[in-house]
């Protein structure tokens, strides 16, 4: 049985194009998993665009098939009905404390 670990790694760089990209980074691990399946989850993106989809789902991908790892890619939130609501619910309760806020300076 394989053992579960869990490990924080990136796919690029944060900040100016002169900082060095965050490490780990994703392929290296995946090279050095020795044939252990792999999850990856895009925890800092909240929909598939560009980035996610060349680095994870053809980059990582091709270095996970490579190197005879299995590797699934987790969804990002996207459009799902839950995480919609949940910023429309967010945004309602901002709304609603700001409005609050509003009035008690008027009648003060």
């Amino acid at each position: 049985m394989f053992e579960k670990v869990k490990m924080l790694l990136f796919q690029s760089r944060s900040g100016s194009p002169r900082d060095p990209w965050l490490e780990p980074d994703v392929c290296d691990v995946l090279r050095g998993l020795g044939g252990q399946p792999a999850v990856v989850a895009p925890i800092g993106f909240i929909c598939d665009h560009v980035e996610v989809l060349y680095d994870l789902d053809v980059e990582a991908a091709r270095v996970a098939r490579q190197s005879d790892v299995t590797m699934e890619r987790a969804a990002t939130v996207g459009e799902h009905p839950r995480f919609i609501e949940m910023i429309a619910a967010l945004i309602r309760e901002r709304l609603s404390a700001r409005s609050g806020s509003i009035r008690e300076q008027a009648d003060g």
